[in-house]
């Protein structure tokens, strides 16, 4: 039936497999801003030649693209570019199943009008000029850096990622802060993320190539995180200008800005003499942070941590306006020193801790007022707390 169809149907059109369509639009998704600056943005541009198409969505900071294997009929040598609406387009492959589908491209005498055919059904989509849809402007300022990540370097990549990516902020007056921090040297690779309350540096010491410093979107962090977790087994190649990052990995690449913006200087935020050391089991913290949090103060959201080698480690919180406080100790955990207090807020500690390896936590520390280390059980990644001031130290 579905030959019929296309043998009925004149001028270009393509075939798609309807399962490797719907995983290209998934992928694209990430780009798609459902509220554009330019309304043409709100389209996926198809490129197809050669029996494959190429699936592009934008949103001006990031372009996503995906190679798709299709089989094409009265394609020119140029090849054929269209548009089709997105949202519409991905919500009705995702309603025709798993049959093979037609898209029979509309040309501009026919006002981008493009026909959806499968076996039962028939839609018309009207797209828009292709022409309108930005392209991208070529980065010829600088020298671009390319690298291949594999293997361990790749997956301390990843790593590096997530430990440094959730320490991000949104604050557009603060450009800098809403960004991951890469920069390459003859000491290897540093990710470094801040959001003036937690600091996090994670350090692949491996990884040796020409110098450079890129302010990675935080945006653009989410989506290549989630581009390497899903693609087991492929390198990872990354083209750094001084405008833009290119990332491909397999069939799918992402292009992000750069954040034109001088990032803080991190380094001298970490702590280098602090002679105080406890370490406790990961998950009795977590999970006693995690309780105290529901009697803590719904504005400051402090909690107060309290070393005493007689009494244990109290985890602390309390609510005046309501009157409710809580409080946990954990008995085993390894200190030795004079008894200690400090004071942090509860969100940043619980998202510190989560985002450490390993079943262990080392803290480290010297008065109540200046910044603590934490760490897990990797060496190359290393978290900075900021306390928040208690009562008695105010």
């Amino acid at each position: 039936m579905a030959k019929k169809k296309q043998a009925a149907q004149s001028g270009p059109r393509v075939l798609f497999a309807a399962s490797a369509l719907k995983k290209a639009l998934s992928f694209v998704s990430a780009a798609v801003n459902p509220n554009p600056i330019v309304p043409v943005l709100d389209n996926v541009k198809v490129y197809v030649k050669d029996d494959q198409a190429t699936l592009t969505t934008s949103d001006l900071q990031q372009t996503m693209r995906i190679d798709v294997p299709c089989e094409s009929f009265s394609i020119g040598a140029d090849g054929e570019l269209f548009l089709l609406p997105f949202d519409l387009f991905s919500k009705l492959v995702g309603q025709l199943g798993n049959q093979p589908m037609f898209v029979s491209i509309g040309r501009k005498d026919e006002a981008f009008a493009h026909r959806i055919l499968t076996d039962q059904s028939t839609y018309k989509l009207v797209g828009e000029d292709p022409i309108d849809f930005p392209s991208g402007k070529n980065d010829n300022k600088g020298k671009a850096v390319n690298m291949i990540l594999s293997g361990d370097d790749l997956a301390d990549f990843h790593q590096g990622l997530i430990s440094t990516g959730y320490s991000t902020t949104n604050d557009e007056l603060r450009p800098a802060t809403t960004a991951v921090c890469m920069r390459i040297s003859n000491e290897g690779m540093k990710l470094a993320s801040t959001n003036l309350m937690q600091l996090n540096r994670y350090i692949i010491s491996s990884v040796n190539v020409e110098s450079i410093e890129a302010l990675l979107p935080k945006k653009f962090v989410l989506m290549l995180i989630k581009l390497i977790g899903e693609g087991v087994g492929d390198d990872l190649e990354i083209t750094l200008t001084p405008l833009k990052a290119v990332v491909k990995m397999g069939n799918k690449t992402i292009e992000a800005r750069l954040i034109d913006e001088r990032f803080p200087d991190y380094e001298n935020a970490i702590p280098v003499n602090n002679t105080l050391e406890m370490t406790v089991q990961k998950d009795e913290i977590v999970q006693a942070v995690n309780r105290v949090m529901l009697v803590a103060n719904r504005t400051t959201l402090q909690i107060r941590l309290t070393w005493n080698v007689d009494v244990g480690l109290q985890i602390g919180a309390e609510d005046l306006d309501y009157s409710n406080e809580g409080i946990e100790v954990i008995p085993n955990y390894d200190y030795e020193g004079d008894p200690f207090e400090i004071g942090f807020n509860g969100k940043h500690l619980l998202s510190t801790l989560n985002h450490l390896q390993g079943d262990q936590i080392r803290f480290s520390f010297s008065t109540p007022n200046r910044a603590a280390l934490l760490f897990g059980d990797n060496d190359q990644h290393t978290s900075v707390l900021m306390p928040a001031l208690l009562n008695a130290y105010a």
